[in-house]
């Protein structure tokens, strides 16, 4: 919807009104006036400082108080209560603008403005879901228990970076799976760097195509009474999947998500029951739901 919009807005400023953009000037009267890359102004690009003066279009009969900007070959969004028209042939001082050289000048500051800064627009992510471990979890705990006990909680805590000028984010978590009945158990702990890229976004409603590789710290496997000992290895995998955020307060966001998550179980003896049997657990997959909350701090 958002792509429609500006299409609209872009072909009526160049086939409708050619000069309009480029005569029309504004100037700034806030110490910093935000241009946003939708009309319903929910995405920041940047920002333009006090004073200085811009090329706007004219705004739509629907939102009347929302000027089009164009900066850096598209177009941008500025709400009237940050600007004020200055007529087309002088500024406040009486003085004729040079046109083309305030709007070079305003790409430049623009593209200073549209610089990352990674002090700025991070979130603290926790969240809990469960992942299927697969055959070879299941057939663990079969063995051991006699029922099905492959679901694994998942437990998670990171940051993400999600600067809203960009598509592609980033960010890194600690997690925790486990499932622990009376005779056994299986937990592990890893470390993972996150990727992020948002395929859709509105006011309220974030979609993101997400991906992650799977650092292990531990794998700890638990047999009770089992006379071997319990060997621990290490889990090394990736997980890829899709992520849903509501944005219901300025500071809080709701995580829905569903991934599919890969562990391989990196030196992991064949574990070895009393009456000397063995069970080779090599891997934990399967299809997962997450649910959380994203603080931005």
């Amino acid at each position: 919807m958002r792509k429609i919009l500006s299409f609209v807005t872009i072909f009526f400023i160049v086939f409708f009104s050619p000069q309009r953009l480029s005569k029309t000037i504004a100037q700034v009267m806030v110490s910093k006036a935000i241009i946003y890359a939708d009309p319903e102004l929910t995405a920041p690009l940047g920002h333009v400082p006090s004073g200085k003066l811009i090329p706007v279009g004219n705004p739509s009969q629907n939102l009347p108080e929302i000027y089009p900007v164009m900066v850096q070959g598209r177009i941008g969004y500025i709400h009237e209560q940050d600007i004020r028209i200055v007529t087309n042939s002088q500024n406040e001082n009486g003085v004729l603008s040079n046109h083309s050289q305030r709007e070079h000048n305003f790409d430049l500051l623009f593209q200073e403005s549209l610089e990352d800064d990674f002090k700025k627009n991070n979130f603290m992510i926790v969240s809990y879901g469960q992942f299927s471990g697969g055959s070879e979890v299941q057939n663990f705990f079969l063995t051991v228990d006699g029922e099905d006990q492959s679901a694994l909680h998942s437990f998670q805590w990171g940051v993400l970076h999600k600067a809203p000028q960009n598509n592609f984010h980033w960010g890194a978590s600690f997690h925790f799976m486990a499932n622990h009945t009376e005779q056994s158990s299986l937990s592990h702990i890893f470390f993972s760097p996150e990727f992020y890229y948002t395929l859709f976004q509105q006011k309220k409603i974030e979609l993101l195509l997400s991906g992650a590789i799977n650092l292990g710290f531990l794998t700890n496997i638990t047999i009770k009474n089992n006379s071997d000992g319990e060997p621990n290895a290490w889990p090394l995998g990736f997980d890829f999947g899709v992520k849903s955020l509501v944005h219901f307060h300025p500071k809080w966001d709701v995580l829905l998500g569903l991934s599919y998550r890969y562990l391989k179980i990196i030196d992991a003896k064949d574990i070895q029951y009393a009456d000397g049997s063995e069970l080779i657990l090599n891997s934990s997959n399967g299809i997962g739901f997450q649910l959380g909350l994203l603080y931005k701090f």
